[in-house]
C-alpha cells in the first residue's frame, strides 16, 4: 500500500511504501510507472540527511 507524501499546494506528490525489505518509492501521477526501490538503511540515511538540511554538492 502506498501512502502520498505532497505540501497541501503541491501539485505533485511522491507515494511511499513500505514492505518488509525497504522503502518504495513512486510519483503519484503515474502509480502505474516506474518505481524507486531503497534499503531500509539507505532510506533512513536519506530521511536523517534531509532532517540535518543536508545539501547536494553543486556541480
Amino acid at each position: 500500500m502506498f501512502i502520498g507524501f505532497g505540501g497541501q499546494f503541491a501539485p505533485s506528490r511522491v507515494e511511499i511504501a513500505a514492505p518488509r525489505e525497504g522503502m518504495l518509492v513512486r510519483d503519484s501521477k503515474a502509480p502505474k510507472g516506474p518505481v524507486l526501490g531503497f534499503s531500509r538503511l539507505a532510506w533512513r540515511t536519506f530521511v536523517d540527511s534531509v532532517r540535518q538540511g543536508w545539501e547536494s554538492p553543486a556541480p
